[in-house]
């Protein structure tokens, strides 16, 4: 068996084996069908596996994952340097290229998922800046909650009644981000808070920490 550093690498794998076992020929005999086996099980599902744990043992990984591919060629020396080596020798041409094709396609699947969870990440790490309590929000308002709402109000009016919750939710952030006026600022950041609504009753300081600490439970998950 194959062990990969994420639950992507194992779903990835197995699809990739699937298509490759639908495509083999059942007409082949017994005795060629066994040679196949062998030749997937003892030298090239171990040099798949040698291959990714030098991958993830390189220094340059980290970096790697920055930029989300692998360096060019680099596969394709890693296979030259122990093709020659037991276990991995006396492939055929096409194993040693599946070898490059399954790895490349593992990572790039990889790549894909950890661009989604970086970019949640960032997210989450935005909102948690941006989180404050209404007591720190009121502030803008001369301590006033009803100014506060009334200015949040005026926000969520200028937005068309058509969109819907998560769009109202992307223009908000791109309304903190474009003003400088901490008044507005404070009453978008009410609205997101609040699932982009005007609360019936006050926030408590209960409230508040179980919103913030759901948040770092994101980015701590993340």
């Amino acid at each position: 068996m194959i062990c990969y550093h994420t639950n992507t690498f194992n779903k990835t794998f197995l699809l990739v084996m699937a298509h490759v076992t639908i495509q083999c020929r059942l007409i082949a005999s017994g005795d060629t069908r066994q040679f196949l086996w062998q030749l997937m099980t003892e030298k090239n599902t171990p040099l798949i596996n040698e291959i990714l744990l030098r991958i993830k043992q390189h220094p340059d990984f980290p970096d790697w994952r920055i930029k989300k591919k692998l360096p060019k060629y680099f596969l394709a020396r890693q296979i030259a340097e122990l093709k020659n080596n037991y276990p991995f020798e006396g492939q055929p041409s096409r194993f040693y290229a599946s070898v490059n094709k399954i790895i490349s396609y593992i990572y790039k699947s990889w790549f894909e998922v950890q661009k989604t969870l970086d970019w949640k990440l960032q997210g989450n790490v935005r909102w948690l800046e941006m989180l404050l309590p209404d007591t720190e929000l009121i502030k803008h308002f001369d301590n006033s909650l009803e100014s506060l709402q009334q200015q949040a109000t005026l926000i969520l009016d200028s937005i068309d009644s058509t969109v819907n919750k998560d769009q109202i939710s992307t223009i908000l952030f791109e309304k903190h981000d474009k003003t400088k006026k901490p008044d507005i600022r404070s009453a978008i950041i009410y609205l997101l808070k609040n699932a982009c609504a005007i609360p019936k009753k006050p926030e408590t300081t209960e409230k508040y920490q179980d919103l913030k600490r759901k948040v770092e439970i994101k980015i701590t998950r993340l």
